[in-house]
């Protein structure tokens, strides 16, 4: 259990690098400038994108991990995605956050990948 949530924290990490590099190359697109006021405003989507993949990545996560426990090789992935992908629709439609979608996706394809490293042992969680 202590494991799980290691590598959901982890997930959740990536994720805001991932989007931190991204915010960060756009900022830096000439014909914008780069100034204190968009260095605070990456910031501030960085710090809520990685609150947002904490609050609706790992509870998602958990919950198609719940669905997936008793499935194994593709048939598990194949489930897995789908439950990220209609979980995260349905709380970008209820809750009218967008990026839910999104980030459940990415979350659900972070996870599986990171679950693949530990089972080979490239990775100690």
């Amino acid at each position: 259990m202590k494991k799980l949530f290691w590598r959901k924290l982890m997930v959740s990490l990536i994720i805001g690098v991932l989007i931190a590099i991204f915010m960060i190359g756009m900022a830096l697109i000439p014909p914008v400038e780069f100034s204190v006021d968009g260095l605070v405003f990456i910031i501030f989507i960085i710090a809520f994108t990685f609150l947002g993949a904490l609050a609706v990545g790992v509870s998602i996560s958990l919950i198609s991990d719940y669905i997936t426990k008793r499935l194994s090789g593709t048939i598990r992935m194949t489930a897995a995605f789908a439950s990220h992908a209609i979980f995260g629709y349905l709380v970008a439609s209820v809750f009218g956050i967008g990026e839910a979608f999104y980030i459940a996706l990415m979350f659900g394809v972070l996870d599986e990948f990171v679950r693949w490293l530990e089972k080979k042992g490239y990775i100690r969680l």
